[in-house]
């Protein structure tokens, strides 16, 4: 009888230390898979950071040429899935260019950053601009964060005077200032005409008095071809710009604010 509860507690004692090796084999497993798991999650978090920061340094990058205050409505849009709205105001020129900056806008950062929109002023004078520029001033939705404008320089030869012309320009832009405060103002002056050259002179002195006024301009018209040669540039009428006129304002601008 004895030889049997022997046995029986040798064989519960061998149960025991075999069961608990197996219990803690078992913890072991599940702690070293645990951790792995955790180490993986790590591993692919701080890729993530990493990723996340090289995104931002690159992103950063590209909008470093542009006008501070575009910049930070940039990075805000880019927090919050926004959108950067530019306005144009100008004639058929400014059409056409309009769409040309989107797509540049779009190769650079993708196609829901920034929004063009373009206000025609065909037909009107500075005047007659002035008196519309607050709705001229609005894109389709929220409120700008940069405006170009071109005067309507060519609609204001002989009946509006270049300094009435600069007057306008300047009170556009302080408009802007007022009410949109964040929004940055740039000049766009007209091109040059291949057949009046007074215009011309009338065009130099409208950048040279926004400069003297510290008002930003684009700064394309060093580009642009001399005498003869703007005839190449330009549709009949001798100053609407043509495709070879349109790629030049493009270009200058696209080198000015590192948009390639």
């Amino acid at each position: 009888m004895k030889k049997v509860a022997l046995l029986v507690f040798f064989v519960l004692c061998l149960a025991s230390v075999i069961g608990g090796k197996l219990y803690w084999n078992h913890k072991i497993d599940r702690v070293k898979a645990a951790s792995l798991a955790q180490s993986k999650q790590d591993s692919a978090r701080l890729q993530g950071l990493s990723t996340d920061d090289s995104d931002q340094r690159s992103f950063e990058k590209k909008l470093a040429k542009l006008p501070e205050s575009v910049k930070k409505a940039a990075e805000k849009a880019n927090q919050k899935n926004g959108h950067v709205q530019i306005v144009m105001i100008g004639g058929k020129s400014e059409q056409e260019l309009a769409a040309q900056l989107q797509q540049t806008f779009d190769n650079r950062f993708g196609e829901s950053l920034f929004s063009v929109t373009v206000k025609t002023i065909d037909g009107l004078n500075s005047l007659n601009v002035m008196k519309k520029s607050a709705d001229l001033l609005k894109p389709a939705q929220g409120s700008p964060d940069l405006v170009l404008y071109t005067p309507p320089i060519y609609a204001d030869d002989r009946s509006v005077s270049t300094g009435d012309t600069q007057t306008v320009v300047r009170m556009i832009a302080e408009q802007l200032s007022k009410k949109y405060k964040h929004a940055a103002f740039f000049l766009n002056p007209p091109n040059y005409s291949s057949q009046l050259p007074y215009m011309n002179e009338r065009i130099d002195e409208l950048t040279d008095e926004a400069d003297n006024q510290k008002i930003s301009v684009v700064k394309y018209l060093s580009e642009w071809p001399k005498e003869a040669k703007r005839a190449d540039v330009v549709a009949a009428d001798g100053h609407t710009m043509n495709k070879s006129g349109q790629k030049i304002w493009l270009d200058s601008i696209t080198k000015q604010w590192g948009l390639k």
